[in-house]
């Protein structure tokens, strides 16, 4: 995971400065120029590089720990055979090997650089480069320091190495594993592949030119830019962190990654893609894309396209409007499906094509304007479209609109939707066509149910009885007359299709819901706690006990053990039962998108719910899910109600060594004034993170060190009679 590479680079940074700050000091060795090879030590470091050298083919040069090689201007080293630079000392522990230049005041590009011949075995470990023009060949570099160009169409692997300037270059096929980049990465040149993991880049990555780019866990802190003419540039992020904006990329894969800033792809191509993946967007998408495909993600902006061909927007959270037109052209039909927008409406513009399309099962919830708006523009005879089982709540405009221009009949459906406080009306027809409009629920619409069209058979304005409208959930309860009384095929439980977005899953004896309460969008990095309902209903004759849990799935998609231990629960017949919980989301937990899960068994059947948690921060491995606290009403009279500490405790902190934040846990076993402090090496307060009175039960804050230097310091907890200090690392 990039975490993993982010302390790396702060731990290697640091190692640097102390191991190039100073040494012993040897005679010197002058080097005239021509061949060499043997062995060079430390004995005879300094070797000043007065002319090119050369290591002959068949031939060795094997420089040891600690040594220097410094170069006059103009000069550089040429490996025919096998350069053997290698400055471990024990392992994951090296002696830095300096390549430099030999001025009193070096420049970069002093000494013309190292060139390792393709068909050498020559290894760079433990090294650091500098001042010089380039580094080129076929090489093994690991460890080092690289602070001059690298020319990589011969250096196939890069490993835990520290690179600090903008790096550019072309004519690549190169790996970058753990390595960290200070400045900017740059692939400018025609081919160019890449291929990074847990890599962090400081300043922008740049892949402008056909080619593929693979990156996996890495943090780019700026933008991803790709401004490529071709369609060829493709890029695969998956586990990533990009802290800027994603910037006109040719084709992109986006899975398990963050983007805090917006997403603009208007490079104007036949076949260019986007496809997001359980991704998280914060900012807003704008595309004129062809292909584009965002599925079971965190949307915290808008999203606007134009001429997509296909479009498929299913299982997302979104915090703002989707909007857009599909081309005439387009195939396979338009799809947006199983989505929740919130603060946000739909609006479609679609000649709607032979293969038709879809707007289904979506959630509109606080729309600014029209819930769902449909601008119908023709289209050939057979096309069909259907905007069906759809719930709109508190449009300020119409729940449902629609402009239809065809006047074919039986070509645009709108059934079994749930318009409930809309500002204007329910569902709202206008232009020459002749929509099918049937089993619809409209209540309590500020203008009225319908205007332009007719209601239809079956439909309805009755009280749809959601199950928590103050929270956002507008699920049906058991006994809603919105429950089998839609049309169309059969639910996948077999029975009669339900009225609005979420159908009630009577295949189970007991159906879970979850109901986050004001859930914060996103967690900030540290951490916090939310409250949400746990309901469990019976819709059988008979009582039936269920067994209860909840869990999360972490952003690698690996499973976590239960956030509370499976429970029975005997829930009467027609009966729900209703529990309020408290879920501690921690600080040292990894940023990332999570799904929290919950679940009812009975026996081998069982019915299982889900809501989307976004937390900011870097994407590690983290907290595991027994680690995150859970506590609130029993679900049985044997649980606490909940979880009293054994004992006063000032747990480690997380990340330590750290830069330049981390977090602090502590635990009280009664409610107590509490002072929690920081001192550097000399007793001297640095700051005052807690003073005052704190309730029972584990508590966490945040030490922000951006204003110190690196160094010692000592956290210190004082609760009654109970105290506890513990070392911190700060390391810049």
């Amino acid at each position: 995971m990039f975490l993993g590479g982010i302390m790396f680079a702060r731990w290697l940074k640091g190692i640097f400065a102390v191991m190039l700050a100073a040494g012993p000091v040897y005679a010197q060795t002058i080097i005239p120029g021509g061949n060499v090879s043997g062995t060079w030590t430390q004995a005879g470091s300094p070797f000043i590089i007065q002319g090119d050298v050369t290591i002959p083919m068949n031939d060795s040069l094997v420089i040891q720990p600690g040594v220097e090689v410094r170069f006059e201007l103009g000069t550089g080293l040429t490996a025919e055979g096998r350069l053997s630079a290698d400055g471990t000392v024990a392992p994951g522990q090296g002696d830095t090997i300096r390549f430099t230049s030999n001025r009193i005041t070096p420049q970069p590009g002093d000494w013309d650089g190292l060139y390792l011949g393709e068909a050498s075995t020559s290894e760079l470990i433990f090294c650091s480069l500098e001042y010089g023009d380039q580094l080129s060949g076929g090489a093994e570099v690991a460890d080092s320091r690289i602070s001059m160009p690298l020319h990589s169409e011969l250096v196939p692997l890069l490993t835990r190495c520290l690179v600090t300037l903008d790096l550019e270059f072309g004519d690549a096929d190169i790996w970058f594993l753990d390595c960290v980049f200070t400045g900017s990465l740059n692939f400018s040149e025609y081919p160019a592949n890449g291929y990074l993991q847990g890599c962090v880049i400081e300043g922008d990555l740049s892949h402008p030119v056909p080619g593929v780019l693979w990156a996996w866990d890495c943090r780019i802190a700026g933008n991803y830019i790709s401004t490529s003419a071709s369609n060829n540039s493709d890029a695969h992020f998956i586990g990533c962190d990009i802290g800027g904006d994603v910037i006109n990329p040719s084709e992109i894969w986006l899975q398990q990654s963050t983007v805090h800033g917006e997403i603009n792809a208007t490079v104007i191509e036949d076949v260019n893609h986007i496809t997001l993946n359980r991704a998280v967007i914060h900012g807003k998408i704008t595309t004129n894309y062809r292909y584009i495909s965002i599925t079971e993600s965190v949307l915290l902006d808008s999203v606007e396209f134009s001429g997509a061909y296909s479009l498929e927007i299913t299982g997302n959270t979104m915090y703002g409007s989707l909007s857009g037109g599909f081309s005439s052209m387009g195939f396979g039909g338009p799809v947006i499906q199983n989505n929740i927008l919130r603060g946000g409406g739909i609006s479609l513009s679609v000649p709607f094509s032979d293969f038709g399309g879809r707007i289904e099962g979506n959630a509109v919830l606080h729309s600014p304007g029209d819930g769902i708006r449909v601008l119908d523009l023709g289209g050939t005879l057979n096309s069909l479209a259907y905007i069906l089982n759809n719930t709109v709540y508190d449009a300020a405009g119409d729940g449902i609109s629609g402009d239809i221009q065809r006047s074919s009949p039986d070509l645009v459906f709108f059934e079994n939707n749930n318009v409930v406080n809309s500002g204007g009306y329910g569902l709202s027809m206008t232009g020459p066509g002749t929509p099918v409009v049937h089993a619809n629920n409209t209540f309590n619409n500020a203008l009225g149910h319908y205007q332009g069209v007719e209601p239809g058979y079956w439909s309805t304005t009755a009280d749809p009885l959601f199950v928590d409208p103050e929270h956002d959930d507008f699920r049906l309860q058991w006994g809603s007359p919105l429950i089998n009384h839609g049309v169309g095929f059969y639910e996948p439980d077999g029975t009669y299709p339900d009225m609005g977005a979420f159908f009630f899953n009577m295949a189970t004896p007991v159906r879970v819901l979850l109901t986050p309460h004001n859930l914060p969008m996103p967690f900030p990095e540290e951490g916090g706690t939310f409250d949400y309902t746990i309901r469990a209903t019976n819709p059988t004759p008979f009582p039936q006990t269920a067994t209860i849990w909840c869990d999360l799935v972490q952003p690698d998609s690996i499973f976590t053990a239960p956030v509370f231990d499976p429970t029975e629960v005997t829930i009467p017949s027609g009966a729900t039962m209703e529990w309020v919980r408290t879920q501690q989301v921690p600080a040292s937990a990894s940023g990332g998108l999570y799904v929290y899960r919950g679940f009812a068994q009975v026996g081998e059947l069982r019915s299982e719910d889900r809501f989307f948690l976004v937390k900011e921060g870097l994407r590690d491995e983290g907290v595991l899910a027994i680690t995150w606290p859970n506590w609130g009403d029993p679900l049985d009279d044997d649980e606490p109600e909940a979880s009293v500490p054994e004992s006063y405790a000032l747990h480690g902190a997380y990340p330590n060594p750290f830069n330049p934040t981390t977090a602090l846990s502590y635990q009280l076993t009664a409610s107590s004034r509490v002072s929690l402090k920081i001192y550097d090496t000399a007793g001297r307060e640095v700051t005052t993170l807690v003073d005052g009175w704190r309730d029972t039960g584990s508590h966490q804050v945040t030490f922000d060190a951006s204003g110190l230097a690196s160094g010692i310091y000592f956290a210190r907890l004082e609760a009654g009679d109970f105290n506890q200090v513990q070392k911190l690392v700060l390391l810049k």
